[in-house]
Formats: structure tokens, C-alpha cells, sequence
């Protein structure tokens, strides 16, 4: 079964699918990026919370496919500001 839209990574869209995930509101875009932060950096029953330089290097590695690079490097900026 095909997964919607909205749950296939950026690689998986044809150019036309990548271009309206790109009008998705901010708020959609934000929450994507502080859900996966969120999920890393927490421990879990099965595995411990991953460290922030691993999770931020996952972020950054992700920018463009999975995240709104113009977001990541923001959200990267503000978490080495808060050190």
C-alpha cells in the first residue's frame, strides 16, 4: 500500500509532489523537524536518548529531503545558541 503524501520523503516525490510540500504551512514544517529532535534526544524503552551532536549532524544530513533546509540551519543556530 502507498504511504500518503505527506509520509513519503522528498527523494520518493516527483518534481511536481516536491514543489507543493514546499507550500506546506511553517507550522507543519516546524513540527517535523522539533518531533524528530524531540524523538532522538528522549530516551526510550528500547535505546538511550541519541547525543545532540549526533542528532544535530542527523538534522543536517536530512535538510532537503526530509526537512526545509532554510528551517534546519535556523534550528541548528538557535540549539548551539542555547548550548
Amino acid at each position: 500500500m502507498a504511504k500518503p503524501a505527506g509520509e513519503r520523503r522528498e527523494e520518493e516525490l516527483g518534481v511536481s509532489a516536491r514543489i507543493e510540500r514546499r507550500r506546506d504551512p511553517l507550522a507543519t514544517r516546524l513540527f517535523a523537524l522539533m518531533d524528530v529532535w524531540d524523538a532522538l534526544r528522549s530516551d526510550r524503552p528500547y535505546r538511550n536518548a541519541l547525543p545532540q551532536a549526533k542528532v544535530l549532524e542527523y538534522i543536517r544530513d536530512q535538510a532537503g529531503s526530509h526537512f526545509d533546509p532554510a528551517l534546519v540551519n535556523i534550528f541548528i543556530d538557535l540549539i548551539k545558541e542555547a548550548g
